[in-house]
């Protein structure tokens, strides 16, 4: 079994118990906020520090999507990530900003949430 742990400074790295060291590392390129993974799929995702961003990753460190701040009148507002949560059986995932608000997101198109 492999742990996974990040950094502020953009790295994630897997851990194997029997190992003083870590196996494999992610540069992700950005200061971190926030991080979570998904216990039951092969999925993470991360708040980045200097801007109002949400990224997803696979575990290759494959970018699948990126929620973002728009400015035009039916955009998303997402103030500074402060937190991640991924519901334990879904994928859904809550974002919890410094403006107080909590978001949820879905990969369910078809579900308003």
């Amino acid at each position: 079994a492999e742990y996974m742990g990040a950094s502020t400074d953009g790295q994630l790295r897997f851990w194997d118990p029997r190992f003083s060291e870590s196996v494999r590392c992610i540069e992700l390129g950005a200061s971190l906020s926030a991080f979570e993974a998904h216990e039951r799929t092969e999925v993470f995702a991360v708040g980045l520090l200097e801007s109002r961003y949400i990224q997803v990753y696979n575990l290759a460190g494959d970018l699948l999507n990126e929620i973002k701040f728009r400015e035009d009148f039916t955009g998303q507002r997402i103030g500074a990530v402060c937190s991640l949560a991924f519901h334990p059986y879904r994928v859904m995932l809550a974002s919890g900003t410094a403006d107080s608000y909590i978001s949820l997101y879905s990969i369910d198109k078809h579900r308003r949430i």
